[in-house]
């Protein structure tokens, strides 16, 4: 890591909700920098009683031991929004964040899509660790277009994505729809695939339409604003969906909406907003770090 940028890192840690002062955020990272360094693997203590099991260098349980639940905002929407009766699609699943916290705190049934190898490894292991497989599937297939097969990258943690064919390993892949046929239409889909989210709308037109589709967590932006992303807002916006904010605290929906800076933009069902503000006001609470969403 280059030390230079150290000051700045720990002054974005510090801007995250769950985070203190720029002193305490250093004293965190430092820490985390040491124990992750002394061991291969290292498994930390997470919200709700959730334990979270990473290897060194792993950006997603490297982020959680920073900011206790590092997509504060969009976790705690799904979390609130979800019951025991509704299932989710975790498309982009990595190690398990979603996957833990929606089929635990909420207690969803869901499914979970990881296509690479040790990743999958990871999410299952994190689901087993926490008593979770019963509730959360893993499938190891990429979500795209078409059903088939395509090529994934395997050394790019987090941003391990769909590249030219013969350049990865081969994997298979399936639709949403597909999926949704063969387990059910999804209240939310969290979709985090690294660019490749105009395949994964474009294999999901039946569940868009489907009303039983609630929400969706997406993870377009406008600081890295990716190829197809006005296609996608095209086809949710004919699919009924709104772009919405939420208040974690208050249990509100902040509309209209757009912070082009955020990690992932939330959408909602439109015709259902009542309904959709009605379970965000009863579901179940989250705890990270002695706070109470």
């Amino acid at each position: 890591m280059n030390v230079l940028r150290i000051p700045q890192i720990w002054k974005n840690l510090a801007a995250h909700p769950l985070n203190g002062s720029t002193l305490l955020v250093a004293l965190r990272w430092s820490v985390w920098q040491l124990r992750s360094r002394l061991s291969h693997e290292v498994t930390i203590p997470w919200v709700n009683g959730l334990k979270l099991t990473g290897r060194n260098g792993m950006i997603s349980i490297s982020m959680q031991a920073y900011n206790g639940l590092h997509e504060l905002r969009d976790s705690c929407f799904a979390c609130h929004l979800l019951n025991e009766d509704d299932l989710f699609f975790d498309i982009g699943a990595n190690i398990g964040v979603y996957s833990m916290i929606l089929g635990h705190i909420s207690g969803a049934r869901g499914i979970a899509f990881e296509p690479v190898p040790k990743s999958a490894e990871y999410l299952t292991r994190n689901l087993t660790m926490n008593g979770l497989l019963d509730r959360v599937l893993v499938v190891q297939a990429a979500v795209s277009a078409q059903t088939g097969v395509v090529s994934m990258s395997t050394d790019a943690d987090v941003m391990n994505k769909i590249v030219a064919d013969g350049v990865g390993i081969t994997v298979p892949s399936v639709t949403v729809d597909s999926a949704s046929a063969e387990y059910g239409t999804p209240q939310l889909m969290k979709i985090d695939v690294e660019g490749f989210e105009p395949a994964v709308i474009a294999g999901a037109g039946a569940v868009l339409q489907d009303s039983r589709l609630l929400a969706l967590i997406l993870e377009i932006n406008d600081n890295a604003r990716k190829d197809g992303t006005d296609t996608i807002l095209n086809i949710l916006t004919n699919s009924g969906f709104v772009e919405t904010g939420y208040d974690p605290k208050g249990r509100s929906l902040i509309m209209p909406f757009h912070d082009g800076a955020a990690d992932n933009r939330l959408f909602i069902r439109a015709s259902v907003k009542d309904q959709i503000e009605g379970r965000l006001k009863v579901g179940k609470p989250i705890r990270v770090r002695n706070k109470i969403f």
